[in-house]
């Protein structure tokens, strides 16, 4: 299997005993988190709270239709073996209002809110293929030949107020991106209880859709395990070494993290922040996702990844950061300039 990044080179042929998180950091990234994970392992008649004894299952059932662009042949099998031979569809409207025959649908399908197999995150969310006669279809049961666009529709979670807030916010705060000039994909549509948001990791090439490569922050830095805590100093190192014009790339992540501290997007664990590979074979940044003011939660949320320097009172030295960073990593320079714009929209 091959990463953005790098290839995993040997798992073993029998590691049905190993912990997963102890083979690889890459296969991680294809099984489902949070809501999904509890949803699947349930499911199979797992605890919801099983641990790494749980990580080798959940790949065989759950990384049928990850995001990115392989996928686990006897997880493909079995998701498969539990469609339904009527493939049904759905209009914007029975997403957006969360109806009784939606949700039941749905539910039939052993997927709410698991996400059509392969998605992460506490927020529960389905992948969803909007059909060239402007119906949705669950993402694995319609082919190609037929899709318009594919989707990562999300729903809110639970009743608290503050949660409301961070889901109602989302769509703008996607829009603030654009404007602060990070490097964010198509507009965010929210329609009732659904947030439409669409994939990056496929686009259309003519009459036909290409799949991207796609591993999270904690992959591309070989980092296995969901309890991992990183620093900013190691993903600019992984940049660094891997991406292809490592500039552009350390510029737009630094450019990220101030954003994420001044407006409160708070949950920057590693697995916030992905890479990609494109056609041409160019390892980048994808574009902003997960980007919501978290500081919202109703529970708290710690900002987990920190710098090296320039962190250490409660307020950030950036320029004292980039400094660092264009010295550790041998850049020029003339990459503070490039964080210069986005710093004073935030400041105004």
């Amino acid at each position: 299997m091959t990463g953005c990044g790098r290839t995993i080179s040997t798992v073993p042929s029998q590691p049905a005993s190993y912990p997963l998180f102890d083979l690889a950091a890459f296969p991680a990234g294809f099984t489902p988190t949070g809501h999904g994970r509890e949803e699947l392992l349930s499911q199979l008649g797992m605890s919801p709270k099983a641990t790494q004894h749980g990580d080798w299952p959940l790949l065989l059932h759950g990384a049928g239709n990850p995001i990115s662009h392989l996928r686990i042949k006897e997880a493909t099998d079995w998701l498969q073996s539990q469609s339904r031979s009527i493939v049904e569809s759905f209009s914007h409207e029975d997403i957006a209002q969360g109806n009784e025959w939606f949700l039941d649908t749905i539910a039939r399908h052993g997927l709410m809110v698991t996400g059509s197999s392969g998605v992460q995150g506490q927020w529960p969310k389905l992948l969803m293929t909007l059909g060239r006669n402007g119906r949705f279809y669950l993402d694995h049961q319609l082919p190609d030949a037929h899709a318009a666009q594919h989707y990562l529709i999300k729903f809110q979670r639970g009743n608290h107020a503050q949660l409301g807030r961070i889901f109602d916010a989302e769509a703008p705060y996607m829009q603030l991106a654009h404007h602060l000039g990070l490097r964010v994909y198509q507009p965010i549509t929210r329609l009732g209880h659904a947030l439409f948001i669409p994939r990056f990791d496929r686009n259309t090439h003519g009459a036909s859709f290409v799949r991207h490569a796609q591993e999270s922050l904690a992959a591309f830095c070989n980092r296995a395990g969901f309890e991992i805590r990183l620093s900013h100093d190691v993903a600019l190192a992984a940049i660094h070494c891997y991406c292809s014009d490592p500039i552009i790339e350390a510029t737009e992540y630094l450019c990220r993290d101030m954003a994420n501290v001044v407006l409160g997007t708070k949950d920057n664990h590693a697995r916030s922040t992905a890479f990609t590979r494109d056609g041409n074979g160019n390892v980048m940044l994808t574009p902003l996702f997960d980007f919501a003011p978290m500081y919202l939660q109703p529970d708290g949320v710690a900002r987990t990844m920190h710098w090296t320097v320039g962190e250490r009172t409660p307020l950030i030295d950036w320029i004292g950061i980039t400094n660092d960073v264009a010295s550790q990593l041998g850049m020029d320079p003339s990459l503070i300039e490039h964080c210069e714009t986005p710093r004073q929209h935030l400041l105004q």
